[in-house]
């Protein structure tokens, strides 16, 4: 092993509170924790001559987009909204990605999606729509029956002989993904998976972070990696046991940098919370115009009509 991660992890999370407790700008931290991570993501795949890719929650496929512009080869994107994927998806096409209008999961066939519809819209298109609901808070869904595929299908049909990286990303049904992808985390062409994961269960029969870590580890997979993007649900780097050894200083930097607390880290930090608050106070500033110009009603119906669109 390369080194003790519960140890490592359990340093991040202090320091995730030592950032709040302080007042300090931990949203600005959470997203360089999130950009560390996916940096040390693509430069891995470099390292391990990754020539395909498979993301599973694509949205607008960026991680298959950066893939195709790092490396070439073959990226496919997996989005099951049918509305995201019209919107956000397909434009991915012109670098070079495959998308798919499908969901993945343990078996193909037809599943119920459950996407978050607050305004009633009749094409939402979210990053948050699930094969499962949320387990708190009342929330309105639009549901409707969707495709779903598994990792092993498209593997086998468009990559059957190349290395393999997987980016999962399916808020609660990451297990699902896991297990339609036996065939490929046992072929040993598959030294790298990116996943998104929870310690708190926020979708209805979802497995944790630690289901996942389990899982993997009857694969031979080890969490190397691992980000604080928010309370509760981070993304693991994991790779193969007999991989760890060739990318230890890669690891090792990783997570010195991710670790860091120093005042030069923490002012430019609070230079970019700044930045933010001041675009926000620009908003808001032209929401109230809008509102005073438009009237209430017009300038609700405006907003559902531009959220939907955009």
């Amino acid at each position: 092993m390369v080194y003790n991660i519960d140890e490592k992890e359990s340093a991040l999370e202090d320091l995730a509170s030592f950032f709040f407790e302080n007042r300090l700008p931990s949203k600005e931290w959470r997203k360089r924790s999130n950009t560390l991570l996916v940096k040390l993501f693509f430069d891995l795949c470099g390292i391990f001559k990754i020539a395909s890719f498979v993301e599973c929650g694509a949205h607008s496929a960026e991680a298959s987009r950066q893939f195709m512009a790092d490396r070439g080869g073959i990226a496919i994107a997996l989005e099951a909204n049918p509305f995201t994927f019209r919107k956000l998806t397909k434009p991915a096409e012109k670098y070079g990605v495959i998308v798919k209008n499908l969901g993945a999961g343990t078996a193909a066939g037809m599943r119920t999606l459950h996407i978050p519809n607050p305004l009633r819209l009749d094409c939402p298109v979210t990053s948050t729509a699930s094969f499962s609901r949320r387990t708190s808070g009342k929330i309105e869904y639009l549901s409707l029956e969707v495709k779903v595929t598994t990792v092993d299908a498209m593997v086998s049909q468009y990559m059957p002989m190349s290395s393999v990286a997987m980016w999962i990303d399916v808020e609660g049904h990451g297990m699902d993904i896991l297990l339609g992808a036996k065939n490929t985390l046992s072929s040993g062409r598959c030294p790298l998976v990116f996943i998104e994961t929870e310690n708190y269960l926020y979708w209805e029969k979802q497995s944790l972070s630690a289901d996942i870590r389990n899982y993997l580890a009857g694969y031979n997979y080890l969490p190397v990696a691992r980000d604080e993007e928010w309370n509760n649900q981070f993304n693991y780097i994991f790779i193969r046991e007999s991989s760890c050894q060739q990318v230890k200083n890669m690891i090792d930097s990783y997570w010195k940098a991710a670790l860091r607390k120093d005042r030069l880290l923490i002012a430019g930090l609070k230079f970019l919370h700044a930045m933010r608050i001041s675009k926000t106070f620009v908003k808001i500033i032209v929401r109230r115009a809008l509102k005073k110009v438009l009237g209430e009603r017009w300038f609700s119906a405006v907003r559902a009509r531009w959220k939907s669109i955009i």
